[in-house]
């Protein structure tokens, strides 16, 4: 189903494809776990949102 939150993920993914190649890796601390965090690592984040509740939203229209 097209709807607007599908709309929404697909352009999420699109928007943060782009943005993720553009960002910088430069680290900018590291979190409780040692682990960098960077720019790069902010917008794969927001970008996994988009493609888990995209595949959400798919998943419940195909069982109704």
């Amino acid at each position: 189903m097209f709807d607007i939150i599908t709309a929404g993920c697909i352009a999420g993914l699109i928007i943060f494809g782009y943005l993720w190649k553009k960002a910088s890796p430069k680290v900018w601390y590291y979190d409780s776990d040692n682990e960098p965090v960077s720019m790069k690592a902010v917008i794969g984040l927001l970008w996994m949102v988009c493609f888990v509740t995209l595949i959400y939203q798919q998943y419940v229209y195909f069982l109704q």
